[in-house]
């Protein structure tokens, strides 16, 4: 539907050009930027519809996964070792599940993955999770197995995990290290822990912030971080503190000094070589270490299920392309599979992966080593397929010309001004951020929203902008009902408000006329 949509939006652009454009704006902004006179546009609109209609079937508008599939999979079975009459499958949740069911149904005997599952399963009881690890395996394997990292890293993966010897090395050292870090944190943090349970503490300020705080590390939450400022700024001076009647009494002085003391204990250990960022990347380790080891085991029969019934998953089509293109010359790939592209246009480049671009780079190298031209349409700040792969930083850090469009033609007045704005407000807050929290190195937000302000073409003052406040300590299920009750309420007001509107167009106005 998305791509029909799109083809008719050209068409239809391209139409109004050729006769003598409708939207002034749009035929002089084209006129613009390519230096030619509005004569001229529609001149070109004409050919260009002429040259489409006399040739249409090679118009194509078409998703990233059909063009690899349709347009260069199909033509290739043979040197992909393919059946001819190979299915592709998209229903990949399906084939993963019937996977993970057939690997658990294999264990016992001899079978190699015994002691893993069941190491596994005995955790899963330790932490009062039950014993069934079929629904945690499933949603393991389906958020990675065709996850782009996964893919282009596999290989190296499964070597190392299935070399025993140096997985153990490896598994030792990373308790020894984590034993180390962890201790330099918690015994400052259980000795601050018994001075916050005496009365006396609770007269400082930021008790309960303290008490949390602490709680938290304790808990293994490496990644807490202080909410009052009164912590922090204690580091600096332990009258931070106190209250003023506190200040001149040598025992609260002393009791201050010695809870600075421990605070910048427990900030020197997180920040000793990254140790919070490593803290913290041990207990997702150790959390997905066994479902990592048995996701090869669930990809062998995920493979073996698509022999079976001669179908490949959607997802693989783009990791069988590249490793074709990687062993024979990419020309000789392209003109096998029978393609013919002179320009290509790829739209919201932002969400594209590094599988799709490391496809794709070979396909622009052909493209433009014959004289042609490549277009890339995309917006860093629109980024929402990191779920899949998408990378927008693929995009950022593309050296190329590029051109931003400060004018916007689909909005109305009153959406343009919230968004310029808001971002305008979010970049001050993202800079203030920054310079405590070092979000980025570089004044990388900074960059990506430094265009973000736009023009726009409606004049007309309309448009409507609502925004819904959510509770951030919410649950994704407590977020989703609140989001569905607030969308019924502003539904059920919009249709008080077409009632009224009804009423008032078929059963006032007539009676007025009437009278």
């Amino acid at each position: 539907m998305a791509t029909a949509e799109m083809k008719d939006r050209i068409l239809i652009q391209l139409y109004n050009l050729a006769d003598g454009g409708k939207d002034k704006n749009f035929m002089a902004d084209i006129s613009s930027m390519l230096n030619i006179s509005p004569a001229e546009v529609k001149e070109r609109a004409k050919k260009t519809l002429k040259a489409i209609i006399h040739d249409y079937d090679s118009f194509r508008v078409e998703t990233i996964d059909s063009f690899f599939f349709q347009s260069l999979l199909s033509n290739l079975a043979y040197e992909l070792k393919l059946s001819r009459t190979f299915r592709v499958d998209l229903d990949t949740n399906e084939v993963i599940s019937r996977a993970v069911d057939e690997m658990l149904l294999s264990v016992g005997g001899k079978n190699q993955l015994t002691p893993l599952i069941l190491k596994y399963m005995q955790d899963h009881i330790d932490q009062s999770e039950g014993w069934n690890i079929s629904r945690e395996l499933k949603s393991f394997a389906k958020k990675n197995i065709f996850g782009d990292d996964y893919m282009r890293n596999e290989k190296c993966i499964n070597d190392f995990l299935s070399d025993q010897k140096g997985f153990k090395e490896w598994y030792s050292e990373l308790n020894k290290k984590y034993e180390n870090y962890r201790e330099k944190v918690l015994t400052p943090a259980h000795k601050l822990n018994d001075i916050l349970k005496t009365n006396e503490a609770a007269s400082l300020k930021a008790y309960s912030g303290m008490c949390k705080y602490v709680n938290e590390l304790i808990s293994g939450n490496f990644a807490a971080v202080p909410t009052a400022s009164t912590i922090t700024n204690c580091l600096k001076d332990s009258n931070e503190l106190l209250k003023n009647d506190l200040k001149k009494d040598e025992f609260f002085v002393n009791l201050a000094q010695r809870v600075k003391l421990l605070l910048a204990a427990i900030d020197e250990g997180l920040s000793c070589d990254g140790a919070s960022a490593f803290l913290n990347t041990y207990l997702l380790v150790q959390k997905n270490i066994v479902p990592l080891r048995l996701l090869s085991a669930i990809a062998n029969e995920v493979t073996r299920i698509n022999h079976e019934n001669n179908t490949l998953l959607l997802p693989k089509t783009l990791e069988l392309f590249s490793k074709l293109v990687e062993k024979d010359d990419s020309s000789f790939v392209f003109e096998r599979s029978g393609t013919r592209f002179q320009h290509i246009l790829i739209d919201e480049f932002q969400d594209t992966s590094h599988l799709q671009w490391d496809n794709f780079q070979r396909m622009f190298e052909e493209c433009l080593s014959q004289g042609n031209e490549c277009m890339l349409v995309g917006d860093v700040k629109q980024s929402i397929y990191r779920w899949r792969g998408g990378d927008w930083r693929i995009l950022n850090n593309i050296n190329s010309k590029s051109q931003s469009l400060k004018r916007n033609y689909r909005s109305k007045q009153v959406i343009v001004e919230f968004n310029n704005n808001f971002f305008e407000r979010a970049i001050c807050k993202l800079n203030a951020l920054n310079g405590t929290d070092k979000l980025d190195s570089s004044d990388l937000v900074s960059h990506i929203y430094e265009d973000v302000k736009q023009e726009s073409l409606d004049k007309s003052g309309e448009g409507y902008v609502r925004v819904n406040l959510m509770n951030k300590e919410a649950s994704d299920e407590e977020l989703l009902d609140d989001l569905y009750v607030q969308n019924s309420k502003n539904y059920i007001q919009n249709m008080q408000f077409l009632m009224i509107r009804c009423l008032y167009w078929f059963v006032v106005t007539p009676i007025y006329q009437q009278s």
